[in-house]
């Protein structure tokens, strides 16, 4: 008779590089049921996923209907989403699942499959790609820590392609089937590594085509061919994202400045203005009023 492992194995990301969305923690486990009912509501965006089908679960109130967990199945819930577990008595007694948290201060990433307030969206994995990756972000984060944030991060960003990817069947969105990734994808996802690690420091088109052993020519055809823009287009949304992140957190703008890559704060200012609308002011007094709601 074959003995079974238990674990549980992940990381929380407390001290993570500025990012958005960015991972707050990841956990794979395989643990005995014990048949409690079980209450969960973290202020982040949870994706979560089972493995096996032995578990129920039901949305906000006590009262509210059970529902039986199929294998393969993910649910992606809103920061705050009251959510309840529990495991079925007939089953096997062992529970299998993964999931991750996550911030997202700019929605519009989640925004075509995110579910509303106080509700959850569901994900059917038929060939186990979406569960595949949530593990390996998992043990990235158990091997290596805040030293694996960048390689659990770029997985992460994986998961949120595939997810918004999926296609919506009988009210149930489906992941699609694993494909490998063309060449062309590889490459993207070499240059957009680099750049993330450029945020705060000034790089040419030059430099960053010797780091990845091509030409300027091939670099700026192959990235654009595949993405509609140039990698410096890419570098620069990727700097006006954090620094809206930076701003939301109160920062001065010469800190903002050094560390999104901008020569000086009004070097910066004029730049934030010119592809936000407003400036970085005015965008933080907008941001203060949306949280006063």
């Amino acid at each position: 008779m074959t003995e079974t492992i238990y674990y549980q194995r992940g990381f929380a990301w407390e001290m993570r590089p500025p990012a958005d969305p960015s991972l707050v923690s990841a956990v794979i486990l395989r643990v005995p049921l014990t048949g409690r009912k079980t209450r969960t509501q973290v202020p982040f965006w949870v994706l979560d996923y089972s493995y096996v089908a032995n578990t129920y679960y039901r949305l906000g109130k006590r009262g509210s209907r059970w529902r039986r967990r199929l294998a393969g199945e993910a649910h992606l819930h809103p920061p705050a989403t009251v959510y309840w577990s529990t495991s079925d008595p007939e089953s096997t007694r062992v529970s299998h699942s993964s999931y991750i948290a996550f911030s997202a201060n700019n929605v519009d990433v989640l925004r075509e499959f995110a579910p509303s307030p106080g509700e959850f969206t569901r994900f059917m994995d038929p060939a186990g790609k979406l569960g595949r990756l949530l593990r390996t972000i998992a043990e990235i984060g158990a091997r290596s820590g805040n030293d694996g944030f960048w390689r659990a991060q770029a997985l992460f960003w994986r998961v949120l392609e595939q997810l918004s990817h999926s296609e919506t069947a009988d009210g149930i969105r489906c992941i699609r089937e694993a494909t490998s990734p063309t060449e062309l994808e590889q490459f993207v996802t070499r240059v957009d590594r680099r750049l993330m690690h450029h945020l705060g420091r000034s790089i040419s088109r030059r430099e960053l085509a010797d780091e990845l052993n091509v030409s300027v020519s091939a670099l700026a055809h192959r990235y654009r061919q595949t993405t509609g823009i140039s990698p410096m287009q890419r570098l620069l949304g990727m700097r006006i994202n954090l620094a809206k992140i930076l701003i939301g957190r109160g920062e001065p703008l010469k800190h903002i400045a050094d560390a999104t890559g901008f020569y000086d704060a009004y070097h910066f200012s004029r730049t934030f203005k010119k592809h936000v609308g407003l400036s970085p002011l005015d965008y933080r007094n907008r941001l203060w009023q949306e949280q006063k709601g």
